[in-house]
């Protein structure tokens, strides 16, 4: 904002921190939800993303935890239905195709079984 004294930069920021504009916890709230909702990754990949951001683990694990489970098998189908829709109905490796993709997104093995089963 152009602002020249130090002291009025600290009393914004501090502002910012009191009112938790800037919060590790509610970032890490924000970056699940959105990669899930929008990118389609699972939880493994947003973990590892977040951890790479050197965010604090009990953050990315309290927003990891607190996720829609309705979304997330949604996500999980959605982009399971999509990547189908792509391959050859007379491949034999679809099955396995599948699973790679979905791991590749983040998606646990559990998870995926329990679409792939359904």
């Amino acid at each position: 904002w152009g602002l020249k004294d130090e002291c009025e930069q600290n009393r914004i920021i501090a502002y910012l921190f009191q009112e938790h504009y800037l919060d590790c916890a509610r970032y890490c709230k924000a970056f699940v939800n959105d990669k899930i909702k929008y990118q389609g990754w699972g939880k493994r990949k947003i973990r590892q993303m977040l951890i790479m951001k050197n965010l604090p683990r009990q953050d990315i694990a309290k927003a990891l935890t607190e996720t829609d489970e309705q979304l997330y098998q949604t996500t999980i189908e959605r982009v399971l239905s999509q990547k189908y829709k792509t391959l050859s109905p007379d491949d034999p490796h679809r099955q396995d195709k599948l699973y790679r993709f979905a791991l590749s997104r983040g998606f646990s093995y559990e998870d995926i079984e329990f679409f792939l089963a359904g």
